[in-house]
């Protein structure tokens, strides 16, 4: 009598699995998706109860993109790295209870908002203070800046044409009648008035751009 009514007992165990098979293999929807709400970061754990399945299909996308992104974790939770700044995330995570996920149960959707780029900061990135930038020339604009830097130059002309005239007029007096001696300084008395003449006459340039400008 015993012995019939454990086998009695194994048939009936071993059939309802066999004429039943959707309810001994059927998935369990995920629940506990997290985040579910709020401003995430760009890189964001998505997190879900554990189902004990084959493996999960996690679902998400921006909420105006037609089509799903698709990702095929093995455990209860994956992190979504590359996501658009503020913008609005829905996802949704299956349960698949067998390899094809043949038996697959979805859980409901979840929604977020990535959290805006970080803006620049301010000043010198510290503590928000402004940087000083000190003005290594003692021009404001560029007109003065061009007009110290002619004056530079005149000033020099003024100190090199003497000696150069001074080199010039030895040469001549000492080239004993020698005429390549003799045109050499020629010439060099020669460039030195026109370097003189060009220097004058830029050093009077910024005057006839302010001029013209009516500066």
């Amino acid at each position: 009598m015993t012995k019939n009514l454990l086998k009695f007992l194994t048939v009936s165990i071993l059939g309802s699995s066999v004429i039943f098979p959707a309810f001994v293999l059927a998935a369990a929807p995920p629940t506990g998706l997290t985040p579910c709400s709020g401003t995430q970061p760009l890189a964001v754990l998505l997190d879900w109860s554990d189902e004990a399945v084959h493996h999960y299909e996690l679902y998400y996308k921006r909420v105006e993109d037609a089509n799903w992104q698709d990702r095929y974790p093995s455990v209860s939770q994956y992190q979504v790295t590359g996501l658009s700044p503020s913008e609005d995330y829905q996802w949704y995570v299956v349960s698949c209870g067998n390899p094809e996920c043949s038996d697959r149960a979805p859980s409901g959707i979840c929604s977020f908002t990535t959290e805006d780029l970080a803006p620049p900061p301010d000043g010198d990135g510290g503590d928000g203070s402004p940087i000083d930038l000190t003005n290594p020339l003692a021009a404001d604009n560029l007109i003065d800046a061009l007009d110290a830097f002619l004056n530079f130059l005149f000033f020099l002309a003024m100190a090199v044409a003497p000696i150069m005239i001074i080199y010039a007029a030895y040469l001549i007096l000492t080239s004993g009648g020698d005429p390549a001696k003799v045109s050499r300084g020629r010439q060099i008395i020669l460039w030195t008035l026109i370097a003189v003449a060009i220097v004058l006459l830029a050093k009077a340039f910024p005057a006839i751009i302010k001029g013209a400008f009516g500066g």
